[in-house]
């Protein structure tokens, strides 16, 4: 019996399309075959989005950017403008170390004040600053005086109590003690747009030029000068409104 031609005869065209008449093709071609068939939804991704559309999956997306779950965030994070917070360059403007006040004391200083009010008791040693919050709590945060100026003195850095890295500043929140990293803070100029941005240097610098005692005048003017050099860019009208902190005085709140 002669074999019929593969090019023009039944079984040629069998090979090819198949006797549904379905193309079959190599297993790197498959994903023609299955865009012309029902897509069958995994259980295990029939919560994500591209799984319940699956015509927006991308064919060149890696499996763990595709399949990731991203939450909404549901408020903005918070800044550190709204978070009271313990500061080295204050503690050193108002004398707390001990070896301010005289070369050779080693007593301790007492942390207390409006502006720790978020604190129960506080004492400043020259290594040291212990903190015992309104829970009961006692906190011990390291002071560093490692780091040197071109002034021939050290300058003081705090450490964090969580990750050991030196900062100027440590917040409060949580009813604990840490640095901006820790606490998951941001800054206000992250969270606005590049219009309203120096709004917000021109308020801080007119807060500064109005309530800080003992300034002198050439201060004063390079600061005029920085608030005539902000570009008066139209910004769109917004609903935001700025800290309480940068906003209002803490001599208006007694």
């Amino acid at each position: 019996m002669a074999r019929e031609s593969s090019h023009s005869g039944k079984k040629g065209t069998d090979h090819h399309l198949g006797r549904d008449r379905q193309m079959t093709l190599p297993p790197h071609f498959r994903y023609i075959e299955y865009a012309h068939t029902s897509h069958k939804q995994d259980p295990k991704r029939a919560a994500t989005s591209y799984a319940k559309k699956p015509q927006r999956r991308h064919k060149g997306m890696p499996p763990h950017l595709r399949d990731v779950h991203r939450p909404k965030r549901t408020e903005p994070r918070v800044v550190v403008e709204d978070v009271p917070c313990i500061d080295v360059r204050k503690l050193l403007f108002h004398k707390m170390f001990p070896h301010q006040i005289h070369p050779h004391n080693t007593k301790s200083t007492p942390l207390k004040g409006f502006d720790y009010n978020f604190i129960r008791y506080g004492e400043v040693f020259l290594m040291r600053i212990e903190v015992w919050h309104h829970c009961s709590d006692h906190q011990v945060i390291g002071v560093n005086w490692d780091q040197r100026t071109n002034y021939g003195r050290t300058r003081p850095r705090l450490i964090c109590p969580h990750c050991g890295v030196k900062c100027e500043r440590v917040y409060f929140r949580f009813a604990r003690l840490r640095c901006r990293v820790c606490q998951g803070l941001s800054y206000r100029c992250c969270q606005i747009s590049s219009g309203r941005r120096p709004e917000l240097r021109r308020g801080r610098i007119d807060f500064e030029l109005e309530h800080k005692v003992g300034m002198r005048q050439s201060t004063r003017d390079d600061l005029e000068e920085r608030k005539r050099e902000l570009p008066r860019r139209r910004a769109r009208a917004s609903k935001k409104r700025f800290s309480l902190r940068d906003q209002m005085p803490l001599n208006w709140i007694l």
